[in-house]
């Protein structure tokens, strides 16, 4: 039996034996990286103009909310500080 195109080139191997020596990170690691990305997305209520475009809806918890536009089937969600 002879097999057709089964080698694989060096650098592809390489590249992959070096990606899986890479640690991974850990839960808390993942968790401090996934907050920091939440945070990095809110914006701040006094450089949006509420009342020329108010949201259709508004959720709040403590000193953030989230705002809701809807355009028919569509909803955007703003995250506010």
């Amino acid at each position: 039996m002879k097999i057709i195109d089964s080698e694989i080139e060096l650098s592809a191997l390489s590249e992959a034996e070096c990606a899986a020596l890479i640690p991974e990170k850990s839960d808390e690691a993942l968790a401090r990286e996934y907050a920091l990305m939440i945070e990095n997305t809110y914006l701040f209520a006094e450089e949006l103009n509420l009342e020329a475009c108010p949201p259709d809806r508004r959720f709040y918890k403590g000193d953030r909310e989230a705002w809701v536009y809807e355009h028919g089937n569509i909803a955007e969600l703003i995250f506010v500080k």
